[in-house]
């Protein structure tokens, strides 16, 4: 143990020394010359005094250097014996464990966080993400064993109604093993596995109808068996206002046309009879005429379905004010009943001929084979909804605010003749509904932290508005937000996961909600423990060769002001009572 004074003056030390030296010798030459008694008493009063005045100017304090002992945190599922070679290392390394982990020779449990992000070496599955941004020096990281279960996970933020639905991760096994899909009707879909090792997954199902749901999923290994639920937000279909206008009626228009009915959406149907002749049908819409495209029209609707033919056919004003209407959002949703020239059109679909007229595409768990337009898409920035093997059948492409999509799929209500509604609804319904018109919401709630989530444990949440100051509501109770210092109208709060099952976000005076759901304790640990082993992994950057080193530190420990003051005022004092005595 080494000791060095360290020193913080006021002003310059030159200034404070030659100041100081100044007053030393005047105050010795004043009390020489006073003929009172005590002079030696008084001669150390003076130096007593400029002493203190001394320590009060350039503030001392004695910096000692320790060696430490080293901290060890273990964490749950710590291995034993990297702890025993550790401590054979070093034998006064300390360790301390964390809720959880099982006590270690004369381990003390952790009293706080702060105590944690002084840590030297952790073991097991590692130190907590808010844990680790607060860490205050590198430390050494040896991980536990990779937890058997899933350990990736992803899950769409909303599931839709009545539509295929993924649910894609990754899964540590130890042997033969087999997951299982559970909803609240029972058995959706499962996958088995035939021997250890990580594979990834995939499974599906179709929700019939809309709300808050609990699905689980069950992974046997051998004669261990682990049953999770997580949560599945169904949010009902969006009621479209549509407009059809097509050229002639074929069988496909009849048939999109009565499905969307039956959906709910609201319909305005425009067929051509003759040159200047149109047979209108309503649905859920007041009886309108569309005598001819204008941008206050297209306001009116969030998807306008006609064919080539038919926009091929439109006036030169037409076509600037459905172009104007798509630059402003609307979704313009084209049906090819030909291959059309490629033009330059701002509404055009970019075709090129393809070989084959026919595609094979997958539909729940079954293939099924179409007639298609014997083309491809000639553009890059395509967001794909059907892909078959060798093009994409359907999707979108994004202009200005709205989007203009396609499907090349030929007599797709053969599925409806032969009862497919399900598979039907999964050709259309993502296809129609990503296209149309976005909606246009005054606040947009998000949540840092993926799922899962637990009890006791920080949620961020950032909240996008529009030129409105927000209230935000956390299970009915208002939460402060501040708003981001470089965005506006960006507002960052924090709230604290409550018990588990359903919690909910929400705006005051207004329908904008989040819903997010919290886990019990005992589930997802393995899909909690993957990342966060290799957070540590990525955060620890000590280096192994100084292991067995006792850390060097030190602490400054500062002289008390408050004496140094008492000490000027008792050497003021006696230089003041001296006389009198």
């Amino acid at each position: 143990m080494n000791d060095v004074v360290y020193i913080q003056p006021v002003f310059s030390l030159w200034i404070i020394i030659g100041g100081l030296a100044s007053a030393l010798c005047l105050m010795i030459w004043k009390e020489y010359q006073r003929k009172i008694k005590f002079f030696l008493w008084r001669l150390l009063a003076v130096a007593f005094l400029i002493l203190s005045l001394l320590g009060l100017l350039v503030q001392p304090s004695w910096v000692t250097k320790i060696k430490s002992t080293g901290l060890v945190v273990l964490t749950p599922h710590y291995q034993p014996e990297v702890a025993d070679s550790l401590l054979k290392a070093n034998p006064l390394l300390k360790f301390v464990t964390v809720d959880g982990a099982r006590a270690y020779n004369n381990s003390t449990e952790v009293s706080s966080s702060d105590e944690l992000i002084h840590s030297q070496i952790v073991l097991g599955d590692g130190l907590s993400e808010f844990v680790l941004q607060e860490m205050k020096s590198n430390f050494f990281y040896y991980k536990s064993e990779l937890p058997f279960g899933i350990i990736k996970w992803a899950i769409p933020p909303n599931f839709k109604i009545n539509q295929k639905n993924e649910i894609s991760g990754t899964l540590h096994s130890k042997g033969k093993a087999t997951i299982k899909l559970i909803g609240p009707g029972g058995p959706e879909d499962s996958i088995a596995f035939t021997k250890s090792g990580i594979y990834p997954f995939k499974v599906s199902f179709t929700p019939r109808q809309a709300g808050l749901f609990l699905y689980s999923l069950t992974i046997r290994d051998g004669l261990e068996t682990v049953s999770q639920k997580f949560p599945a937000q169904v949010p009902a279909e969006k009621k479209l206002r549509i407009l059809l206008s097509l050229k002639y009626p074929t069988a496909e228009a009849r048939y999109l046309k009565n499905f969307l009915i039956e959906k709910g959406h609201s319909m305005v149907t425009r067929f051509q009879i003759s040159r200047n002749n149109y047979r209108y049908e309503y649905s859920l819409h007041q009886p309108i005429k569309v005598d001819k495209v204008s941008v206050d029209l297209m306001k009116d609707f969030d998807l306008f379905i006609t064919d080539n033919e038919s926009l091929e056919s439109f006036l030169p004003h037409e076509t600037t004010a459905l172009e104007e209407s798509v630059k402003q959002g609307l979704g313009l949703l084209v049906l090819h009943n030909s291959f059309s020239k490629p033009t330059n059109s701002f509404l055009s679909i970019p075709l090129k001929i393809f070989k084959n007229d026919t595609a094979h595409v997958q539909l729940g768990s079954s293939n099924y084979s179409f007639s298609t337009l014997p083309a491809s898409i000639d553009a890059l920035a395509i967001e794909a909804i059907t892909q078959g093997r060798d093009r994409t059948l359907s999707g979108y492409l994004s202009k200005g605010v709205g989007k203009i999509g396609f499907q090349l799929l030929q007599e797709t209500y053969r599925l409806l003749l032969q009862g497919k509604v399900i598979e039907y609804a999964e050709l259309w319904s993502p296809l129609l509904e990503q296209t149309s018109r976005a909606q246009d919401l005054k606040f947009k709630i998000q949540v840092e932290q993926e799922f899962p989530l637990y009890s006791d444990e920080p949620l961020n949440v950032n909240l996008i508005s529009t030129k409105l100051r927000p209230h935000l509501l956390a299970d009915n109770i208002f939460l402060p937000l501040r708003e981001d210092v470089v965005i506006d109208d960006y507002w960052h709060g924090t709230t604290w996961a409550g018990k588990v099952g359903w919690h909910k976000l929400a705006i005051e005076k207004d329908s904008t909600v989040k819903n997010y759901y919290v886990s019990a304790p005992s589930e997802w640990q393995s899909l909690r423990i993957a990342p966060q082993q290799n957070a540590n992994k990525l955060a620890s950057q000590a280096k192994n060769n100084d292991l067995t080193q006792k850390e060097i530190r030190t602490e400054r420990n500062p002289i008390s002001s408050l004496l140094l003051f008492l000490i000027f005022l008792l050497s003021l004092g006696f230089l003041w009572l001296a006389p009198k005595i």
